[in-house]
């Protein structure tokens, strides 16, 4: 009966994404006793970059001195695991292997956070990791997984010698359309000004037209002056 009735509690804890125990007292008196785990499923991150592994629990009793959290990583395409983090009181970093000196304990147990940050991300960390936090009485079964996919980075030259292009092209483009504008208005310009001045010569005439028109007159009007003064002098004589 107690083995049935504990079977069926995990099973059901397990559907509702948490951990649960059986703990045996009187006879025929059951209690569960779970850690509710909470991590996200994938993460990707850039290759030399750094990444907050999250991991948040709940607990049904105050934290205690035993409350625990551990670390496991499991290489990609492996199925053995290695314990890259453990705290209890305190954080206890890894002193050798693949993940010395890039873990940090980024987490708070009294704000029910587990979290870790691993810096200076390799290719060598693809892979699982599971959040393991434990607060007797209550046990923990099940840990909050997250599989870390990590990318190739793109060196920052590269991304200069890209900006640096798209720029240049932008600039081209523009002093391009600033030429073509000013030639054409240019153009518009100067066929406005000759159409002024064509009008300009057909409606007034030119300088020496002028001074012609002016010695005509001028000699026409000697001639009527020798005219009168010839006159004059017959009807004297």
């Amino acid at each position: 009966m107690g083995g049935d009735m504990c079977a069926f509690l995990s099973a059901t804890s397990h559907m509702h994404a948490s951990s649960a125990a059986c703990i045996y007292g009187d006879p025929g008196v059951y209690r569960v006793a779970a850690v509710e785990i909470s991590a996200p499923k994938e993460l990707k991150v850039v290759n030399g970059t750094e990444v907050e592994l999250h991991c948040t629990f709940r607990s049904s009793q105050p934290h205690s001195k035993r409350l625990s959290v551990t670390w496991n990583f499991r290489p990609y395409g492996q199925t053995t695991e290695e314990t890259i983090f453990y705290y209890q009181e305190m954080p206890y970093l890894p002193t050798d292997g693949r993940f010395k000196d890039h873990v940090v304990w980024t987490g708070d147990v009294q704000k029910n956070d587990a979290s870790i940050t691993l810096h200076g991300v390799q290719f060598a960390f693809n892979g699982t990791f599971s959040c393991k936090v434990q607060n007797p009485p209550d046990i923990q079964g099940y840990s909050g997984e997250t599989v870390l996919q990590v990318i190739q980075s793109v060196k920052l030259s590269e991304i200069e010698i890209l900006a640096a292009a798209v720029g240049g092209a932008i600039v081209l483009v523009i002093f391009i359309l600033i030429i073509f504008i000013t030639v054409r208005y240019c153009r518009q310009d100067r066929n406005s000004t000759e159409v002024v001045l064509r009008d300009t010569e057909w409606k007034q005439p030119s300088v020496c037209a002028l001074e012609e028109d002016v010695t005509l007159k001028i000699t026409e009007k000697d001639l009527d002056t020798d005219s009168v003064s010839g006159e004059e002098m017959e009807d004297h004589s």
